[in-house]
């Protein structure tokens, strides 16, 4: 468990440094939005199997739980 979250922070101190979004299979109205940030931003994103969805807008992070 330790080393995923090692590895799952070591992917995001890099994406850091660029600009991506980041999401987990999430519910569809906010892959939705996200897809519709893609298309306006021309960010690319990956997806990750995680509890949280991390959008990185410019080295900003916003944490949005996927149950919400």
């Amino acid at each position: 468990m330790v080393w995923k979250i090692k590895i799952y922070l070591i992917i995001l101190k890099w994406l850091c440094l660029t600009d991506y979004i980041i999401y987990p299979h999430c519910r569809k109205e906010l892959q939705k939005e996200l897809g519709m940030f893609k298309k306006k931003t021309g960010y690319p994103i990956i997806e990750l199997e995680d509890e949280q969805v991390c959008v990185i807008d410019r080295s900003v992070f916003y944490y949005i739980n996927r149950d919400l």
